[in-house]
């Protein structure tokens, strides 16, 4: 349960959601001369446990092509921070994005035979102030090639092809 105690001319921001997203909420208490409580229940409560989504089953894979697959999930309200190498026109590019609703996946297809250095992906994320565990996981063609976890709050994970 989030509690904070208003009074006065006082602002406070709690951030709340429910499974799919988040937002925030901003209480404002001006001009009142009395203290008055407020609470709210904490969002993780009503949320499971996180599971790594299992994306292999619906992925297809071409024979012709090379499947990397990167995954960040969190039991958190976000993925605070999120960086990962994508391939654009054949080159690696730093994709970042800041607070990305948990699970985060992406998919990245590429021509076998074209010599890409996969020792160039990564994925790197980092849990929120309501997160418990964060992981990462980078699959080549179906096959888990790094996967890694952190307990707590603000965890870091990076998974790598090495």
């Amino acid at each position: 349960m989030v509690r904070a105690r208003l009074a006065g001319a006082v602002t406070a921001s709690f951030v709340i959601g429910a499974g799919a997203g988040a937002g925030s909420l901003w209480l404002i208490q001006e001009n009142v001369s009395e203290s008055r409580e407020v609470t709210s229940e904490d969002p993780r409560a009503a949320l499971t446990a996180a599971k790594t989504p299992d994306t292999s089953a619906a992925i297809t894979y071409d024979p012709n092509m090379v499947t990397i697959e990167y995954q960040v999930v969190t039991d958190g309200m976000s993925v605070t921070h999120l960086s990962y190498v994508d391939v654009v026109d054949g080159a690696p590019v730093m994709m970042e994005s800041l607070g990305s609703p948990p699970p985060f996946a992406h998919v990245i297809r590429l021509p076998k035979g074209e010599g890409f250095d996969l020792g160039k992906l990564s994925v790197t994320g980092m849990g929120a102030a309501t997160s418990t565990m964060t992981t990462c996981l980078l699959k080549v063609d179906g096959e888990v090639v790094s996967r890694q976890s952190a307990d707590g709050t603000y965890g870091l994970v990076n998974c790598a092809a090495s």
